[in-house]
């Protein structure tokens, strides 16, 4: 439950971010990890 209650809260934010025309990151992109290089 807490999990869920969690992402209920993240979901809130990317939908707040996006009303002000803020675009998160996608946390599959490796854009999102901005300077850190991948190893491997």
């Amino acid at each position: 439950m807490t999990l869920t209650h969690h992402t209920y809260h993240l979901g809130q934010i990317d939908l707040l971010m996006r009303q002000q025309r803020i675009y998160p990151y996608d946390v599959l992109s490796t854009d999102a990890l901005g300077t850190v290089e991948l190893i491997g």
